[in-house]
């Protein structure tokens, strides 16, 4: 895997940093990443460079991306951004809109390379720049974002009065590194919203392995468990079963062929009976998987033990 420094549509040509990186930990939950109505991009695995997708999605490294760069004019422009001593260039199409991402920060500077105008990007999250007239400008509106998750598997509606819970500890069959895309990366609330090759989300080792892969999740409290709620950010289809722990072992809840066809997506499953447990265990068939599968958090759903 690789981060990639870079704008959306530009190319990098600054060096970047090595696979697993401990900077790329997840992010907390109130900077959440948001996904954003822009053209959509993804990042190739081991390429360092950003291509194009079919939307709706936008997939993009989501560590701290802060907004959109919005050429209003009718020709396109060539732009240089400098970000301490990383440099990296590319072109942006007549009236096109792309994302900022790493290393898109505070005190970083973008410039328009025909007309030597250029504008150092503020500290925050949700800004826009624009290019109009060869020049560069901050809008005074914040971008709107909005989260557009598809949902798959056996529900129609919860029961009312359940425990919701996200996992506190995680451990793996395998994992990328033992930082990013590591099992911690799984705990939590979500920190992703688009499909994308993120470090904030747990993935295996291997692409593709002969074996069976797991993630065994902990949560805070023992429940009557119902179901779960599994967000997956990457190349999904790979869920082949959910187990419960109790006293006696490991209880089968859940198994079949998973649904997902598309992501950033939510996978909500119904267990076929109810346990008391407060750990999970989410099995794997990556065998003919084209890509990582990637996830990003599993919700416990339960009644409360009397």
């Amino acid at each position: 895997m690789i981060e990639t420094w870079t704008v959306v549509a530009l190319t990098a040509i600054a060096l970047l940093p090595p696979p697993g990186d401990a900077s790329a930990g997840k992010a907390p939950t109130a900077g959440r990443a948001r996904r954003v109505d822009a053209p959509a991009t993804t990042v190739e695995r081991g390429r360092g460079a950003l291509e194009r997708a079919p939307a709706p999605f936008a997939a993009a490294p989501w560590y701290s991306s802060v907004g959109q760069l919005h050429n209003l004019d009718a020709s396109g422009h060539d732009l240089e951004m400098r970000c301490d001593q990383q440099l990296l260039t590319s072109r942006i199409g007549a009236r096109e809109r792309v994302l900022l991402v790493d290393p898109a920060r505070a005190g970083c500077t973008v410039k328009v390379v025909d007309t030597g105008r250029t504008l150092t990007l503020p500290a925050g999250s949700g800004i826009e720049l624009v290019i109009e007239n060869g020049a560069l400008r901050q809008t005074a509106v914040p971008l709107v974002w909005s989260v557009h998750f598809a949902s798959y598997g056996n529900v129609q509606s919860w029961p009312s009065g359940l425990v919701r819970q996200w996992a506190q500890r995680a451990t793996a069959s395998s994992e990328y590194s033992t930082a990013g895309w590591s099992a911690q990366q799984a705990t939590g609330a979500p920190t992703l919203a688009a499909c994308a090759d993120s470090s904030s989300a747990w993935t295996t080792k291997s692409m593709s392995s002969p074996q069976p892969e797991w993630i065994e999740l902990r949560y805070a409290s023992r429940v009557r468990a119902v179901g779960a709620r599994l967000y997956v950010t990457l190349t999904p289809g790979a869920v082949r079963r959910i187990e419960g722990k109790t006293g006696a072992g490991w209880e089968t809840l859940w198994q079949g062929t998973d649904p997902t066809a598309s992501c950033p997506a939510v996978l909500e499953l119904k267990f076929n009976e109810e346990i008391d447990t407060d750990t999970l265990r989410v099995a794997l068939d990556t065998s003919q998987q084209s890509y990582w599968f990637e996830l990003d958090a599993v919700e416990l759903l339960g009644k409360p033990l009397r």
